[in-house]
């Protein structure tokens, strides 16, 4: 498995972690997120952080 570290605060993720904390019944997509030098993984902390401070999306209709 290869090393990865959070997008932002750079700390070293655990994959045995990520498995744990992920739907288990789908390893093999997991590792392959993991494996992806395209998706961004962050630490708990920084997801939560990420979740809090995003911004809401409103559900309007717009129609053209």
């Amino acid at each position: 498995m290869r090393i990865r570290k959070c997008f932002r605060c750079e700390k070293d993720l655990d994959y045995e972690s990520y498995i744990k904390n992920g739907n288990s019944n789908n390893i093999q997509h997991l590792t392959e997120i993991w494996e992806c030098d395209y998706i961004e993984l962050y630490c708990c902390h920084c997801y939560c952080l990420k979740i809090k401070y995003q911004p809401k999306i409103e559900t309007e209709y717009f129609y053209y």
